[in-house]
């Protein structure tokens, strides 16, 4: 009975080990073979998802980096264009800084053109002095040919008109104001102390007989000629604009009818050729002569 046992003991000791080795050889066998379809269809759709989702994610970065990029280059654009305008407004700015500067003294006659007559105003023009206009000249009568000089009209005030006898209407309208509402109303001793002067600007046409026929209709003025330097040199000095056609031949100009623009202000100039007051196209007739009376009478200037 006891043998028994032993053999039994024995053979279930032999079994177990037969089954442990045949477990681990089943084991080692499962490991070392491939894996099964199931397991790598879900590895590569774990593999497929991944990449996906890691593609999905570059592509969101990739249009940030660009959104990025298109607002950076908005910007830069914006900002060349606010220097580019910057540039441009300074450059401007200059240019009237520099254009002002050369110009400054036909600025101050159109000044006095549109300067208003209130009290406070003329307060103002006080302290600006009066303007530097006029200077020496030398040009010839037209009655009779002989050269004058600013010297020759010393101790008498004088109204000088610039313009030409060919002036369709500014020239006939502002002389014919002076000689029939202006002039008539000053006195005898006023009208003594005034030489009233029309001076031509238009040297080629307007011939000393020329003048004296254009002046027939205006009484009281006396007429003032010279050569194209002479007529240059005092426009200049007086600020007065004017052009005329750009032609060689002087027989042709005298038989060409050609236009010539001028500024129409009429000076009144005190007993030493200087600026008294200014007067410009349309300026009421009743000014003037209110104006004329105050300095011949009282000293008082448009700059007082």
């Amino acid at each position: 009975m006891k043998r028994f046992s032993t053999f039994v003991s024995r053979l279930s000791s032999s079994s177990h080990r037969t089954l442990r080795r045949k477990w681990y050889t089943t084991s080692m066998t499962s490991m070392s073979q491939p894996k099964s379809f199931h397991y790598q269809t879900t590895m590569r759709w774990k593999e497929s998802n991944s990449d996906s989702t890691n593609s999905s994610s570059n592509n969101n970065t990739n249009e940030d980096n660009n959104e990025k990029k298109e607002k950076k280059s908005t910007a830069n654009e914006n900002t060349q264009f606010n220097q580019l305008v910057r540039a441009a407004g300074i450059t401007l700015l200059s240019g009237l800084a520099l254009w002002y500067i050369f110009n400054k003294d036909e600025l101050e006659i159109w000044g006095l053109q549109k300067m208003p007559t209130n009290s406070i105003q003329r307060t103002r023009t006080k302290s600006v002095g009066r303007p530097l206009v006029g200077g020496s000249f030398t040009l010839v009568q037209s009655k009779d040919g002989k050269p004058v000089t600013d010297s020759s009209y010393r101790g008498k005030c004088m109204l000088l008109y610039f313009g030409f006898c060919n002036c369709p209407d500014i020239c006939p309208t502002e002389m014919e104001k002076f000689s029939k509402q202006v002039l008539p109303e000053l006195s005898e001793e006023e009208q003594a102390r005034l030489s009233t002067l029309f001076v031509s600007v238009d040297p080629f046409r307007d011939t000393c007989d020329a003048i004296e026929d254009f002046l027939l209709d205006f009484e009281g003025y006396e007429g003032l000629t010279g050569t194209p330097g002479q007529i240059k040199q005092i426009c200049h000095k007086f600020r007065i604009y004017y052009t005329l056609p750009d032609i060689g031949d002087d027989d042709y100009l005298f038989e060409t009818d050609y236009p010539v623009d001028h500024s129409a202000y009429t000076y009144l100039l005190d007993e030493y050729g200087r600026l008294a007051a200014l007067y410009y196209q349309d300026q009421p007739a009743g000014d003037i002569v209110k104006s004329i009376k105050n300095y011949m009478n009282h000293g008082i200037t448009e700059f007082d």
